[in-house]
């Protein structure tokens, strides 16, 4: 198994790994393929992180967003092949090779969307004592309660990739910021943390 950061000619890879994989999302939409393709198409702040087999096909992947303001990036969606939706191993492996990336280009801090029923608690037993989320102090904060004062890069960014058909109160905020720069950094956490883990 290998981590790579996938090329621009490559992104079909990433196209089959979702079109093969559509179960992994919240529900199933015809359209997401075509989401998928346009968004990345048109947004040269994205960044597609792989994990492939000795086969070279993609395994795992998560997509990301850089912000062009603020040294963060947004974690837009994290998909695996097979029926073992969040294998924990593969899962922080993965993660890790992104925070790795995005520490080498001084982005300390991400932020993630997610629904509130996801993953059962008993999934992040021991992550956050963990590599690499260990480097990290995450606040989860509910999602409308951020969205009723915040500007709009939460409506445009972050509360995009929601489907309309879903409500926002059945999602949460997740961000996360490197420890070693929360002292020399600590005014970009912004005024919306409300519970350090």
């Amino acid at each position: 198994m290998t981590y790579e950061i996938l090329k621009k000619e490559e992104w079909h890879l990433y196209f089959e790994h979702i079109d093969k994989n559509y179960k992994n999302t919240r529900e199933y939409d015809d359209l997401l393929l075509d989401k998928i393709i346009s968004g990345l198409e048109n947004d040269n702040r994205a960044i597609v992180f792989v994990e492939k087999n000795d086969k070279g096909e993609i395994v795992t992947s998560i997509m990301t967003k850089k912000r062009v303001v603020y040294n963060e990036y947004i974690i837009v969606n994290y998909r695996t092949t097979g029926n073992n939706f969040f294998n924990k191993k593969k899962f922080m492996g993965l993660f890790n090779f992104v925070f790795q990336h995005y520490e080498n280009i001084k982005y300390y801090r991400w932020l993630a969307v997610r629904p509130i029923n996801l993953l059962p608690p008993k999934f992040f037993k021991g992550v956050k004592e963990s590599v690499p989320f260990n480097r990290y102090l995450t606040a989860i904060e509910y999602a409308p309660a951020i969205e009723e004062h915040t500007s709009s890069f939460y409506e445009t960014e972050l509360f995009s990739g929601i489907p309309e058909t879903l409500d926002k109160k059945n999602f949460f905020v997740i961000s996360g910021f490197c420890k070693q720069e929360f002292r020399t950094q600590m005014h970009v956490l912004g005024h919306h943390t409300v519970s350090w883990n």
